[in-house]
């Protein structure tokens, strides 16, 4: 009954409306932890990946995780990611729900993915779930939960709030993939002035040079200027080119 009483809709309205009071990274993973924990899940790993990630590409995700450190090694010293089937199926733009007591089931599983499930399993990370979630400009997030006994009552707990959480958990990725954007993208990205990426957010979002300078109260040949500076620094060979390469480093959340 207790646990019931947290999913109202008041209660799910003031933990979505903290999120955007949080100024570091820590304080979003405190608040996500303290939500995961009153809702009743046993483990969970929140991954935010940048929209250019592919795995062994250089870029390093953003991660908070209650799972099993010695687990989390194991997973790293195996060089596991290449071979997880939950984050492949995060890559590739799915936003359906992975069920992980469903995976060994997939016929197109290669052998070394079948291993990171059987291993998984070893570890207690077999009843659960992983939500992919994105944002507008291509950022992704990947939140996996987990709770203590089997598959049926996971399945319990998780039908009980699936709701409340999607929402929280997906308002919450977006929230901190539009705040910590440098944290996404490659260390060697051109630096943009406040006032290029504002004409680049507009420009991207489909406005004219007519209707941004409207916007942002300044003249047209201005906001040319900004964008050929835009296109200078990122040396792209024009505006749609900009806004693609922006996009793919997440500049424009």
């Amino acid at each position: 009954m207790a646990k019931q009483a947290l999913l109202t809709r008041d209660w799910l309205y003031e933990e979505c409306a903290k999120l955007d009071s949080h100024t570091t990274l820590e304080a979003y993973f405190d608040q996500l932890q303290k939500v995961i924990d009153k809702l009743g899940f046993y483990q969970y790993l929140y991954t935010a990946l940048p929209s250019f990630y592919e795995p062994h590409s250089g870029a390093s995700p953003v991660m908070h995780t209650t799972y099993c450190q010695e687990w989390m090694q194991y997973y790293v010293d195996k060089n596991y990611e290449k071979h997880d089937s939950i984050l492949r199926h995060c890559l590739s733009g799915s936003e359906s729900i992975y069920y992980m007591h469903q995976a060994h089931r997939q016929r197109d599983l290669q052998a070394g993915e079948r291993q990171v499930i059987l291993d998984a399993a070893q570890a207690g990370i077999d009843s659960g779930i992983a939500l992919p979630m994105y944002n507008t400009f291509g950022g992704a997030g990947l939140l996996t939960l987990t709770a203590r006994g089997g598959e049926r009552e996971f399945s319990k707990l998780f039908n009980s709030c699936r709701d409340s959480l999607e929402i929280f958990a997906r308002s919450f990725n977006e929230s901190i993939l539009r705040h910590f954007s440098s944290q996404f993208c490659p260390a060697d990205v051109p630096q943009l002035t406040a006032r290029e990426r504002e004409v680049l957010m507009w420009l991207a979002s489909g406005m004219t040079y007519d209707e941004i300078a409207d916007k942002l109260a300044i003249g047209v040949s201005t906001t040319r200027k900004h964008v050929a500076n835009v296109i200078r620094k990122f040396k792209a060979r024009n505006s749609t080119h900009a806004c693609a390469l922006a996009a793919k480093w997440g500049l424009l959340y």
